[in-house]
């Protein structure tokens, strides 16, 4: 199957993934999967610092990756495209074949299976 992207679109997809695949940025994705949370509960789930976890939500935040959503004094962040994630987890599945000698990975995972 020849896609035939051109140039300007390869760029922006390219752009997307280096937005995603930054190791903080994929923790804050995995935390607000479920549901939107506050700063607090975000550093709560990854265990990142706030400084850390607000930068990273600027960066996802000016991308369109995420929104945010102010309730009184608190901001509450979500996913715009709910189904991103569970997108990004079936690509899991492709780490078998970059496995490391070093370390080896469960691919039995639930989400390492392409759900449809």
């Amino acid at each position: 199957m020849d896609l035939n992207l051109n140039d300007e679109l390869i760029e922006l997809f390219a752009e997307f993934f280096k937005k995603v695949a930054e190791g903080n940025r994929l923790r804050i994705l995995l935390a607000i999967n479920q549901e939107a949370k506050s700063v607090s509960e975000i550093i709560d789930s990854t265990e990142l610092s706030q400084p850390l976890v607000s930068f990273h939500l600027r960066v996802l935040r000016e991308a369109n990756i995420i929104q945010s959503q102010r309730e009184g004094t608190f901001v509450y962040y979500s996913l715009v495209d709910s189904k991103l994630v569970d997108e990004l987890l079936v690509m899991l599945k492709h780490l078998e074949y970059f496995e490391s000698e070093d370390i080896k990975i469960d691919f039995d995972l639930p989400f390492c299976t392409e759900r449809r």
